[in-house]
């Protein structure tokens, strides 16, 4: 459980720091083309591929990659903390349902960031997003990821007891 909390923890760090790169105006632009799209973000990530609606986005992203070796850096930095934290958060899924409610509600606040920031952040492929490209690889944790917080939505709040009812 501590390792998928160091592993989330990690995550958030990794995506933060790579909006603090001088080239991450072009994430700044991803958004503001996602805040007038009728598909919002996930059209416009979609639509970043070669003869897609916003083409030239992928382009300026994959120059910046290219030009800037800090932003490079930093964007394999944030893909890489995906990756691992889809596998500590895996190996710690058979003691979630055992956890107390506090540590819950600290894991599923940071789930809750690592999902809103991999799903605005562009892939390595075009077309996709960060998270959508972990969820291509078959890391069955970012899907049960994905359920926990459809769960935690669906419970009166993040500090309900899992599983038992009145």
């Amino acid at each position: 459980m501590q390792t998928a909390e160091g592993a989330a923890t990690a995550a958030v760090g990794a995506f933060a720091d790579l909006e603090k790169a001088d080239s991450a105006a072009i994430l700044s632009r991803i958004r503001e083309a996602a805040a007038t799209s009728s598909g919002g973000i996930k059209e416009v990530l979609s639509e970043m591929r070669p003869g897609g609606a916003y083409e030239d986005l992928r382009r300026d992203f994959n120059a910046a990659l290219a030009r800037d070796e800090k932003f490079s850096a930093s964007y394999e930095k944030a893909a890489n903390a995906l990756d691992a934290y889809a596998e500590h958060r895996n190996a710690a899924a058979p003691v979630l349902p055992k956890a107390n409610a506090s540590v819950l509600a600290k894991l599923e606040a940071l789930d809750e960031q690592i999902v809103k920031a991999s799903s605005e952040l562009p892939g390595r492929d075009s077309g996709k997003s960060a998270l959508d490209e972990t969820l291509d690889k078959g890391r069955e944790a970012v899907k049960n990821l994905v359920d926990s917080l459809r769960n935690a939505f669906s419970r009166e709040g993040p500090s309900a007891s899992p599983g038992l009812s009145p």
